[in-house]
């Protein structure tokens, strides 16, 4: 058993975030220098990138540095002993690479003025900078793993047993920076844990501390509903989603995707560029995530009208055939 987490870099799986919260409040102290020695980071709180830190980001920071540019604070919680970075993970990087052998080296930083919800929502908000965006899936995998953390601390559903959100789903759609339909999806998930659970939130709390406390690592879509069905089913939730069966689900998805768009979209010039982009990143070995939403993301509004338009004339042709074949053929 570690008798002191903080002796560790990264603390997000030895501490709680009712523990920062805790550690936070009770620090009035927010200096605006703290050593670099005694910073942590608790990435599976605040940072959402699945494959790691962006190299091209760090470099850009490193070469400000060299050229004397200012730096903005490293955005942190928790105490003043030990403050945990909130955002910032790349600029924390290239300091530990500089000065990480001098233990009387200082850095500035900016404290999170709130809770551990508050600090959820600065890494969200932070990270929606062009230079530094998520991906889709880190973001879809992101609001998931935020999801369990919020109805761990029972943040997230009203204490009422009626299964109602604290937040709406818009509040949240802009929080995540995903879909409408991809939100709803991940609320829904959590919704199907309360809902088995008899709308009971505290034993919601109590389930995510003891048999589910690993659901917020499950790999979203697929990995995560998998474990949902297992705990329903009243079977073991820790087996993880293999990724050959995601990689086939994925396959699917493109092949419908791409059945719903018409040529023509391809030779419109005003969208070749946003299309191409769209298409390689649908061809990545990173897209595992809803192939629609990511669409969606990279595409502008106009654009993606076009598609919303040609998908559901696409579902009123597939149902219209439908009925005639019945009509016809009695099934």
């Amino acid at each position: 058993m570690i008798r002191n987490p903080y002796e560790l870099l990264d603390i997000s799986i030895y501490i709680s975030p009712a523990e920062l919260d805790e550690a936070h409040a009770a620090d009035t102290k927010k200096p605006r220098r703290v050593l670099l020695s005694s910073i942590h980071t608790a990435k599976g709180f605040f940072q959402g990138r699945i494959y790691g830190l962006d190299q091209g980001v760090k470099e850009s920071i490193r070469d400000g540095i060299k050229n004397g540019k200012a730096i903005d604070p490293i955005v942190v919680f928790g105490s003043a002993e030990h403050p945990v970075v909130v955002d910032g993970h790349h600029r924390f990087e290239v300091f530990r690479e500089k000065h990480g052998s001098d233990p009387s080296f200082k850095i500035d930083v900016q404290w999170i003025k709130g809770d551990f919800t508050d600090a959820q929502r600065k890494s969200f908000s932070a990270n929606q900078a062009t230079t530094k965006s998520l991906s889709t899936k880190d973001r879809m995998q992101h609001a998931w793993r935020t999801i369990c953390l919020q109805a761990a601390l029972g943040k997230l559903f009203n204490d009422d047993n009626y299964g109602n959100y604290t937040a709406k789903v818009k509040e949240h759609e802009q929080l995540f920076g995903v879909g409408n339909r991809s939100t709803k999806s991940i609320r829904g998930q959590m919704r199907r844990l309360l809902e088995h659970l008899e709308n009971d939130s505290k034993a919601l709390q109590k389930e995510l501390s003891s048999t589910l406390n690993g659901l917020s690592d499950a790999q979203w879509p697929g990995g995560v509903k998998y474990a949902v069905d297992r705990f329903i089913l009243g079977e073991d939730p820790s087996v993880k989603l293999d990724d050959h069966e995601e990689d086939n689900q994925l396959k699917i998805m493109k092949e419908r995707l791409f059945k719903a768009m018409h040529p023509e979209w391809r030779s419109n010039i005003h969208n070749a560029e946003n299309l191409n982009a769209a298409n390689l990143s649908l061809l990545s070995n990173y897209a595992k995530q809803d192939l629609y939403e990511q669409l969606r993301w990279e595409l502008d509004e106009d654009f993606m009208r076009d598609v919303d338009n040609e998908v559901e004339e696409l579902r009123e042709t597939e149902r219209q055939d439908e009925e005639r074949s019945f009509k016809v053929h009695g099934f």
